[in-house]
């Protein structure tokens, strides 16, 4: 038993309010569900599960809003119905509630796909941590891996909306539970990359004192900011081009982001 909440099946001892209970209260349980399901029948190539994916509108819109990132109830706004209506007058209109549960599945059935893909390889992960506008902190995770065709390749594990302090240890728990979601083990790990924040500096020397055979490196593109910072703060004659860089830079932070 997940929970104490009781679902009505109705006359018609429909599972439907189960199914959307399961999918919104325990989704975590409902994905690894689909996945060991998925893992069990095996997963073709990737290729070919687009390829079959694509016969139905809900698919189509699903893969539209993922790679656009546009809002799961586009689907019920009237303009868009619309425009569906002229192109498929015999169209039916599709509610969000549709579209969760397609992209739940979808998710699984992927998901699957990559975790067959990353056994047995070795891989890097570069992760990083930020605070929102509403002050909400998160962890990014991304992992990198050359395939067997020698292509390198990378997959984002995911996101963690995360609670309470933000130190080292709490980062390198955060780390170490997305590793777990997607069954991936440190021994297979080979190197962690993150900025040059004190926090994420000492991430780094936590990782390497708990595995001795994965490395920590500091995101390049923060190294050189921070030496060139040093190296033309100490020559005057560029302090007026330093302005108008910082200048620039201010400009872009300063503008609204959403």
């Amino acid at each position: 038993m997940h929970c104490k909440v009781d679902v009505s099946i109705g006359e018609a001892k429909s599972t439907g309010h189960l199914n959307r209970h399961m999918e919104k209260c325990h989704r975590e349980i409902v994905v690894n569900e689909l996945i060991t399901k998925q893992m069990s029948n095996g997963v073709s190539k990737i290729s070919n599960y687009l390829k079959n994916a694509g016969n139905k509108f809900e698919d189509d819109y699903v893969r539209l809003i993922a790679r656009s990132y546009l809002p799961i109830n586009l689907c019920e706004n009237l303009d868009f119905r619309i425009l569906c209506t002229h192109l498929n007058p015999k169209h039916v209109p599709v509610g969000r509630e549709a579209i969760s549960s397609r992209i739940l599945h979808e998710f699984s059935r992927l998901k699957a796909f990559f975790m067959m893909e990353l056994k047995g390889v070795f891989f890097s992960i570069t992760c990083d941590g930020w605070t929102s506008r509403a002050d909400d902190s998160y962890l990014g995770v991304t992992i990198h891996w050359i395939d067997s065709k020698g292509m390198l390749r990378k997959l984002a594990l995911g996101i963690i909306k995360r609670v309470g302090t933000s130190t080292a240890e709490d980062y390198l728990r955060d780390l170490k539970k997305m590793l777990s979601l997607w069954e991936l083990s440190t021994k297979s790990c080979v190197a962690v990359i993150t900025d040059t924040e004190p926090t994420m500096n000492s991430l780094g020397r936590k990782i390497e004192a708990e595995d001795g055979n994965i490395r920590w490196h500091g995101c390049a593109d923060h190294i050189l900011e921070l030496t060139s910072g040093i190296a033309f703060d100490d020559a005057p004659s560029t302090q007026r081009t330093m302005k108008m860089c910082r200048d620039l830079v201010g400009h872009f932070n300063s503008l609204n982001q959403e």
